[in-house]
């Protein structure tokens, strides 16, 4: 596994103080996105992910409260 440290730089080479750890093998997919996360963001665009699938059991409860948090809210709508 190598590892490294990155200085990023902007559009025209200018260093821009901020720095990030590479990781081969392990974490290259998390810089890939952390990039495109910053790429979006520097043009005005917000991201929203996507998370296909059921959530892992240790969730079901916070997935729970969740939930009644937004019926919750559709019944105070309704009402007033």
């Amino acid at each position: 596994m190598q590892t490294g440290i990155t200085e990023l730089t902007d559009k025209e080479g200018n260093k821009t103080g901020y720095t990030l750890w590479v990781f081969d093998h392990i974490g290259r997919h998390l810089v890939g996105l952390l990039h495109r996360t910053i790429q979006f963001l520097d043009n005005g665009i917000k991201p929203i992910w996507v998370f296909d699938g059921e959530p892992p059991k240790l969730k079901s409860g916070e997935v729970i409260i969740f939930l009644c948090g937004l019926k919750n809210k559709a019944f105070e709508k309704k009402e007033g």
